[in-house]
């Protein structure tokens, strides 16, 4: 492809990469906007899954001892700032208050705070347009931004330069009330954030309006708000004829805005020093003996446990007051009923169970990735009273009175 598009020289062309399967396998292409939206309308009339996605040139490119396509491609386009936000539902954001935002809202505020800080920190004007490709159990939005400065486009010269405008965005600490747990297949639990940081780096693939991806029951990207001219306008690399550039340098190539270094296992000596091994968050540590307290406490869990008698209370885990993660490592049965054991149940999988208090609901989610890519859950509905009696707790207000000298 690049040494194609270096030989045409024509400077209406873009990368697209197109999925085949659903182990991401691509084909590449050289089309104009026009195509492409012509090519996804076609399929849509059809009833065909489009799977296409812009392909950022790089100043860092793989091929550049071969051939100056990404020089030149960079020097014809101007990238636009870009968002890809997405979490799971349920989600154990470790803030208190993004837990208890209303969902459905927090794409539009993450848009917000970052045209303000755009427009803040480098003196422009911040617009966007987005979309969303919601589904059961996940929240998606992609977010294009037009900036301009006294009337007149400006555009980042590479996805790269981008990158160092979200390193600053992220080190300000804007991206912070949006970091959530996720746990994978393994059972091993990782610390995400609903901006996904990855985008950016060399030849990153960004998905357009009116694609999924293959094979999964994701939906395609569809407007959501913000005024749209068209097809063009929604995507990230614009021609940069008359533009302006922000003025920022290139960040290195990397996938995340914070790289976590990987961390030699401790010898027992080493151990010593440190004091103890890996210990609990402390807001789990902190909020158990408030809950084991509870008869409530005692009686839920021993609701719960005559459905799951492989429970191991050693094992839950108190994120906040309002998530409570129950990993099932011993329980291979899959609430979906995809497998094709004994009820459904899969072979080599374990599940896990979500409860949240204030609303007494109880999740039961499969480990299998097959299921959690669907991610869907089932609600597990509780006794009448067991429920009335969580949503009394939370609703209960007490009166603060200050004592007379």
């Amino acid at each position: 492809m690049h040494i194609r598009y270096a030989e045409l020289n024509r400077p209406e062309l873009r990368f697209v990469g197109e999925d085949t399967s659903k182990s991401a396998i691509k084909r590449y292409w050289l089309m104009t906007a026009k195509a492409l939206e012509a090519i996804i309308a076609a399929n849509q009339k059809d009833r065909r899954n489009n799977s296409f996605y812009e392909i950022m040139p790089s100043p860092t490119c793989t091929y550049a001892s071969s051939c100056s396509a990404c020089a030149t491609k960079i020097e014809r386009f101007g990238c636009r700032a870009y968002l890809d936000i997405e979490f799971p539902d349920p989600c154990d954001f470790d803030s208190f208050v993004t837990t208890a935002s209303e969902k459905l809202t927090l794409g539009e505020e993450i848009a917000d705070l970052f045209a303000d800080f755009l427009a803040r920190q480098y003196k422009c004007r911040a617009e966007y347009v987005m979309l969303k490709s919601h589904r059961p159990g996940k929240y998606s939005w992609h977010v294009v931004y037009r900036t301009s400065r006294e009337g007149k486009r400006i555009l980042f010269r590479n996805s790269l330069t981008l990158l160092t405008a979200m390193k600053e965005f992220f080190h300000q600490g804007h991206a912070k009330p949006y970091l959530y747990f996720d746990t994978n297949e393994k059972g091993e639990t990782s610390e995400k954030n609903a901006i996904d940081d990855s985008v950016y780096s060399t030849h990153k693939l960004y998905r357009t309006m009116g694609s999924q991806k293959y094979g999964r029951l994701t939906g395609p990207f569809v407007h959501d708000s913000g005024a749209l001219a068209g097809f063009a306008d929604s995507l990230v690399l614009q021609p940069s004829s008359g533009a302006l550039f922000f003025d920022l340098e290139e960040a290195q190539s990397t996938t995340k805005i914070f790289p976590k270094h990987c961390k030699k296992r401790p010898t027992p000596s080493s151990k010593a020093q440190q004091g103890q091994a890996k210990r609990p968050r402390p807001v789990a540590s902190g909020l158990l003996p408030i809950f084991s307290k509870l008869s409530l406490w005692k009686e839920t869990f021993l609701f719960i446990m005559k459905k799951f008698p492989s429970l191991e209370m050693q094992k839950v885990q108190i994120k906040s007051f309002e998530r409570i993660y129950i990993p099932l490592d011993r329980d291979n049965r899959c609430p979906l009923k995809r497998g094709g054991g004994k009820d459904g149940g899969h072979r080599n999988n374990h599940c896990c169970l979500s409860f949240y208090p204030r609303k007494a609901a109880l999740y039961w989610r499969c480990q299998k990735r097959e299921c959690r890519q669907l991610g869907a859950s089932v609600l597990l509905p509780f006794p009448l009273p067991l429920r009335v009696r969580w949503q009394q707790l939370f609703a209960r207000k007490h009166t603060i009175e200050c004592r007379r000298e």
